[in-house]
């Protein structure tokens, strides 16, 4: 209450004056406001900013500062509202902006916040000023300078009332400016309108002129006596006999009045205008004319507006002439009676063979619609169309954009109908090719989002998958001697390993599997593959293989390009009905900048091509459209999975390469895919040493695994290869259970992705503990998401869930065998 009583006052103080507001004493009203309102608040620093109508500028008009406060007025005049986006947008929801700490302003008002610490401001509010019609018009703001400050929301809500009194105030200011204004515009007004009154007593020879008159005449009342002859000799030269015979003859057969048109020289300039006169007579009881009483009007400004607007006559002929669109104008029975000289080019006619002419003779094969569009413009209509084709005799088709409208004449009746067509051809191949570029981004914004969605279920899939086949590996093995047992776990294996190759293929298609790329022989790889791609296309089919001479390596993972081949080899099988043949091809090829019009992502250059040919029903424009979409097949129900192309474009776009299909129905496929040559020589083979298996209990594994299922699972596949094992759930229980073992540890084998910290930073831990262990690190994640962690380098051990007892056996021999 001892706080809300003085400010009450004073707000009741400041209202009373806004009620006195006049456009004489508004600077002084506003200062007091502001002063009067700072002090009560005990703020720093008061200030007024008006707005330009449309919000883009603003300038301070007001302020008032405590003693010891540097003005900022000076600085802050015509600034553009956009240099401060975070705070235009607050003051523009006509809401009040408070900032208790400049300090903590979020990270999009950094221009706020460097603009008010440059002001020294360390709390500010900002209050939107609405007038009366309400319209934001400038705010009413205070800050704090020397310590920060938070506002109470009883002054936020009277501040506020007080921006919208004063917004008020000021409007009523400037109503009462803009009406004495007004007045002084009407006074004007009759001055511009240029129309004087006149009197004279024909008997008297006496002319009373009103001050208009004298003004349009250019002399002053005292310079002379005015006369019937003293008005004659302001007018023109030329026009005196002319004007003099008019008046005399109306007063000699008293009509009742006349008015003419004719030029006057002003006294003052020698200056020539055209004025209006016009007037009547008084008459006497013997009928004699007594008295004529007439207005001159200045209509100089007129005349020249119809010289301007004959000139605007020609300069709109020279713009239709100039223009892209061809104009015709018919009259309402559809004969031409205007056309430019575009619509002469464009439609290959001469003007004088059509003008006046009717449309139809002219074009007398104009097809109906034309006919139906004509009449239902000169019914009132307007027809239009952004894009029509118009097909030339030669065949050719050309777009156009037409309009069809009414034209009125000046009793509102249709006249005829204007008719505007342009050639939008190119502008029509334009957009077509912007719409092609469209749907290649929302084919590459589609890809990315099933990659994410691929990505996203992998971790959580193949930890699933891991347990599933080391317990059944495991199972399997103590079923013994029970068939029956072991062809029900085989088929669960086989499920199994064929869920996480459907994961792999998601992962290819999305370009975010595990892959060790190394320079490769293709020919090397396709004829490793030979022996197995010949089982799975059967004995009906002929495979037939042609490798490339001297063929340039490639940088690609080898287990990509067996993927590339099987998933190709499977579709040509199933486009072959009975017997045919796939063959089986690579090249070296120097393409150039025209063979990749199709293929903007790509460059000219060396290749290395591998293709897949087969005589199989082949493939239509249609289904071609969509042959790498995910999930597309052509296949019966449950005989595909739509993923093998998707994986197979995957994979080729990943290694920077490209993929040209060539295919007719009937006529076979052949899939060309071409990948950048690599400089570097593919490593000879060399015979790999086969790692002794080790001695049952004598390596000791230190097993860290955040997933409690696949904790257990691997550990019982480690024990059950020989291995001492030491699990640990966490990181720092590994390092613990590290510190406290007495014993050696051979072997680390780490999960990647770990709460507490990550299994790179876990290895260096163990590492200080024991210099000598070697290290294995697992993941369930895509690459894309544990490259960044360095387990991917060259020479470091890495295997990727899901895996089977064989596949980590093999593993651990090798990074125990290597080191790491």
């Amino acid at each position: 209450m001892d706080y809300q009583h003085p400010f009450s006052h004073a707000v009741g103080e400041v209202t009373a004056q806004l009620v006195t507001l006049r456009a004489d004493n508004q600077d002084k009203i506003i200062a007091s406001t502001l002063q009067k309102l700072g002090t009560m608040l005990g703020v720093d620093r008061g200030y007024l900013f008006c707005f330009s109508e449309n919000l883009a500028w603003m300038s301070n008009t007001h302020e008032w500062c405590a003693e010891g406060i540097e003005p900022q007025i000076e600085r802050i005049q015509n600034v553009p509202t956009d240099t401060m986006p975070w705070w235009k947008e607050k003051i523009a929801q006509n809401k009040p902006v408070l900032i208790p700490a400049v300090s903590d302003l979020p990270l999009e008002a950094q221009q706020e916040r460097e603009e008010f610490s440059s002001q020294g401001i360390q709390s500010l509010v900002c209050l939107p000023m609405i007038d009366e019609r309400g319209h934001l018009i400038g705010f009413m703001g205070f800050d704090a300078v020397r310590k920060p400050r938070s506002w109470l929301e009883q002054e936020i809500e009277m501040l506020s009332l007080m921006a919208h009194l004063l917004a008020v105030a000021m409007g009523r200011s400037r109503a009462e400016v803009a009406l004495r204004e007004n007045v002084e515009l009407l006074a004007r007004s009759q001055q511009i309108a240029h129309l004087g009154s006149w009197k004279l007593d024909v008997p008297a020879n006496r002319l009373h002129w009103s001050d208009e008159v004298y003004r349009i005449f250019g002399c002053v009342p005292q310079e002379f006596e005015a006369t019937y002859e003293v008005f004659l000799s302001f007018v023109h030269p030329d026009d005196r006999a002319a004007v003099d015979a008019a008046y005399t003859r109306s007063v000699r057969e008293k009509h009742d009045g006349y008015e003419i048109e004719h030029r006057i020289i002003r006294k003052d300039t020698g200056e020539e205008r055209f004025v209006h006169e016009q007037y009547i007579h008084e008459f006497d009881d013997v009928g004699a004319v007594i008295r004529s009483i007439g207005m001159v009007h200045d209509i100089t400004e007129r005349k020249r507006a119809e010289e301007m607007l004959r000139h605007s006559y020609d300069l709109f002929q020279y713009i239709v002439e100039h223009m892209r669109s061809a104009v015709a104008v018919h009259d309402r029975n559809l004969n031409y009676i205007y056309v430019s000289q575009q619509y002469l080019r464009e439609y290959k006619v001469k003007e004088k063979d059509i003008v006046g002419k009717h449309h139809y003779e002219v074009f007398p094969d104009l097809p109906q619609k034309w006919r139906d569009a004509h009449q239902r413009a000169l019914a009132g209509e307007v027809l239009s169309a952004e894009e029509d084709p118009y097909f030339r005799e030669d065949g050719s088709v050309e777009w156009t954009r037409w309009e069809c409208r009414p034209w009125y004449d000046q009793d509102g009746s249709v006249g005829g109908i204007i008719v505007y067509t342009e050639v939008i051809t190119e502008r029509k191949r334009a957009e077509e090719e912007r719409e092609k570029l469209q749907t290649q981004l929302i084919q590459a914004q589609k890809m990315e989002a099933v990659g994410r969605l691929a990505g996203g279920v992998a971790h959580d899939f193949n930890n699933m998958l891991t347990v599933i086949l080391g317990g059944t590996e495991m199972a399997m093995e103590e079923a013994g001697g029970n068939d029956q047992l072991r062809n029900n776990l085989f088929e669960i294996q086989k499920a199994a390993t064929r869920s996480a190759d459907l994961t792999r293929q998601l992962l290819a298609f999305a370009r975010r599997q595990t892959v060790a790329p190394k320079a490769v022989d293709i020919n090397e790889t396709v004829e490793g593959m030979l022996e197995m791609l010949l089982r799975l296309i059967g004995e009906d089919i002929h495979l037939i293989w042609r490798p490339g001479d001297n063929l340039y390596p490639v940088f690609i993972d080898p287990a990509q390009v067996d993927q590339i081949l099987v998933n190709l080899c499977v579709n040509a099988r199933d486009a072959i009905a009975g017997a045919g043949k796939i063959t089986v091809e690579t090249d070296n090829v120097c393409l150039d900048e025209a063979h990749f019009a199709k293929h903007a992502e790509s460059v000219p250059g060396e290749f290395v091509m591998l293709a897949v040919s087969d005589n199989g029903c082949g493939m239509d424009t249609e289904v071609l459209g969509q042959l790498f979409e995910p999930f597309f097949t052509t296949k019966g129900v449950g005989k595909g999975t739509g993923l093998g192309l998707s994986t197979v474009d995957g994979i080729v776009r990943q290694n920077k390469g490209f993929i040209d299909v060539y295919s007719e129905p009937g006529h076979g496929t052949t899939f060309k895919i071409y990948l950048p040559q690599h400089a570097e020589k593919t490593a000879p083979k060399t015979e790999q040493k086969q790692a002794a298996p080790p001695e049952a209990n004598r390596q000791v594994i230190l097993l860290v695994e955040d997933e409690s299922a696949i904790l257990k699972m691997t550990t019982l596949m480690l024990e059950g290869l020989g291995y001492t094992v030491i699990a640990a759930s966490t990181p720092g229980e590994a390092i613990r259970l590290a510190r406290e073992y007495e014993g050696q540890i051979d072997l680390l084998i780490t999960d990647v992705i770990m709460p507490e910290m990550n299994g790179r930073d876990l290895a260096r831990n163990i590492i200080s503990i024991f210099p000598e262990i070697s290290r294995l690190f697992m993941s369930g994640y895509t690459a894309d998401v544990i490259a960044h962690h360095g387990v991917l380098d060259a020479g470091v051990h890495f295997i990727q869930k899901p895996f089977s007892m064989n596949a980590l056996a093999a593993k651990i021999l090798e990074a125990l065998d290597r080191g790491s």
